[in-house]
């Protein structure tokens, strides 16, 4: 049996699934999804740093606050 490299499968999940979120939040009621997937974006475009995660965690807030 062929085993998948950990990576291309990371790349594979990380490709699809947000993709995947985006476009069935709406579907299913959830209306902040976007801001999600936005928030997640900085999370990891600021190097999954945990010292910035609760920056992150406020900045969630006030948009789901502000709708």
């Amino acid at each position: 049996m062929h085993k998948l490299n950990p990576t291309i499968a990371l790349a594979l999940f990380v490709a699809t699934i947000p993709s995947l979120w985006a476009v069935a939040a709406p579907f299913v009621g959830v209306t902040v999804g976007a801001a999600a997937l936005i928030t997640g974006g900085f999370f990891v475009a600021s190097g999954n740093d945990s010292k910035n995660k609760w920056r992150e965690l406020f900045g969630m807030w006030l948009e789901f606050l502000g709708g």
